[in-house]
C-alpha cells in the first residue's frame, strides 16, 4: 500500500499565522459542491444514524488549516501556461510528465506538505509537493485525479487508484471549506474532511477510504475513513458566528470524513481554501486564545462518530 500524505502543524499556533505568500491567482470557479451527486461527500447522513461517543475527540482545542497545510484550489484554462508536471508512480497512477494548464506564479502550498488542486478540463489534479521549476515545468512527489462532475471523490480499491493525495485516498477538493460555500450563508451542501492524531485513530480503514496512513503507529478507535457528525435534533450551542452555525448545519446534515492523520494536539483539523475564503470568519471558527471559545470549542463537545 503507498503511504500517503499526511503532516499537518504539531499544534494549534498560540497567535495567528502570516497569511500565503504565493501570489494569488483566480481561485477555482466552482460554484457547486464537486463529484456526483450520489458521491458520498454530497450525500447528507439521513435520521437511521447510530452513534457513539469518542472522548478523545475534545481533549484540545480543534483547528482549521488555512494559511498553511490547507490546499489551495485554483483552475487552469487554456490562457494559462501547460505545464508539464513530472511525478512518480503513485496511488496506482503510473509515472511519466502529466500536461495540465496551470496559472502562472502557482507552485505547492505553505507547509511541508505542498498540496495543490489544478481544476483543469473537468479534473481535479491533487498533487502533493507540487513545486513549480519554471512557467512551464513543474514536479510533484504524488498525486491522483478525479473528475469533478462525475467522480466519487473517493478513489476505487480494485483498481486501486487514488481520487487524491489525502490517507483515505480521497481528493484534496473533497470536504474543502470554499468561496462558495462561505458565500452561502447557510449549510454547506457537502461532508467536511478532517484529519485525527494517531492516538485517536486504529489500524486498519472502512468504506469509503481505499487506504490508510502508512506511518504506522495508530493506538485509537476511530478507523480512517469514518464519518464523524452531530446527532440531529441537538440544539445549537449559543455564542457560534454565522461561519460557525454554517459548520454546525453541515456537521448535522453531512458529517465530516476522517481522511488524513496529523501531529501536534489539535485533536481534529478541518481545512478551507486559502484562494477562496475570506480570511475574517476563519477567525471566528479557531481563535481561543483571547479567554473566549471559539466555534470550533462550542460546537466538539457535541461532536460524535458513526457507527
Amino acid at each position: 500500500m503507498p503511504r500517503a500524505p499526511g503532516g499537518d502543524p504539531a499544534a494549534a499556533p498560540v497567535m495567528a499565522p502570516a497569511l500565503v505568500t504565493v501570489p494569488v491567482p483566480a481561485p477555482s470557479g466552482l460554484s457547486a459542491p464537486p463529484f456526483a451527486a450520489t458521491s458520498p461527500w454530497n450525500t447528507p447522513m439521513g435520521s437511521a444514524v447510530t452513534w457513539r461517543d469518542e472522548p478523545a475527540l475534545r481533549a484540545d482545542h480543534w483547528w482549521l488549516n488555512y494559511e498553511s497545510y490547507s490546499i489551495p484550489v485554483v483552475d487552469g484554462s487554456a490562457g494559462d501556461p501547460l505545464v508539464a508536471i513530472s511525478v512518480p508512480e503513485s496511488w496506482g497512477w503510473p509515472g511519466g510528465a502529466l500536461h495540465v494548464h496551470v496559472p502562472a506564479a502557482v507552485t505547492g502550498a505553505d507547509g511541508t506538505d505542498g498540496a495543490r488542486v489544478v481544476v483543469s478540463d473537468g479534473i481535479a489534479y491533487n498533487f502533493w509537493q507540487f513545486a513549480r521549476a519554471d512557467a512551464t515545468h513543474a514536479s510533484a512527489v504524488a498525486y491522483g485525479e478525479a473528475d469533478v462532475a462525475t467522480g466519487s471523490g473517493f478513489g476505487t480499491a480494485s483498481p486501486f487508484r487514488g481520487a487524491g493525495i489525502r490517507a483515505a485516498g480521497s481528493s484534496g477538493l473533497a470536504g474543502l471549506i470554499t468561496g462558495a460555500d462561505t458565500a452561502s450563508g447557510t449549510v454547506f451542501h457537502h461532508a467536511l474532511a478532517v484529519s485525527l492524531l494517531g492516538t485517536e485513530l486504529r489500524d486498519g480503514f472502512v468504506a469509503p477510504a481505499i487506504a490508510q496512513d502508512g506511518g504506522g503507529g495508530y493506538t485509537g478507535t476511530i478507523p480512517m475513513g469514518a464519518r464523524l457528525g452531530i446527532p440531529a435534533g441537538t440544539a445549537m450551542p449559543s455564542g457560534l458566528s454565522a461561519f460557525g452555525q454554517s459548520i454546525w448545519h453541515t456537521l448535522v446534515t453531512f458529517g465530516a470524513f476522517v481522511v488524513d492523520r496529523h501531529g501536534g494536539t489539535a485533536p481534529v483539523m478541518l481545512y478551507a481554501d486559502p484562494f477562496s475564503v475570506a480570511s475574517g470568519p476563519i477567525e471566528t471558527a479557531r481563535v481561543y486564545w483571547n479567554g473566549a471559545p471559539s466555534d470550533l470549542d462550542r460546537i466538539m463537545p457535541y461532536i460524535r462518530v458513526v457507527q
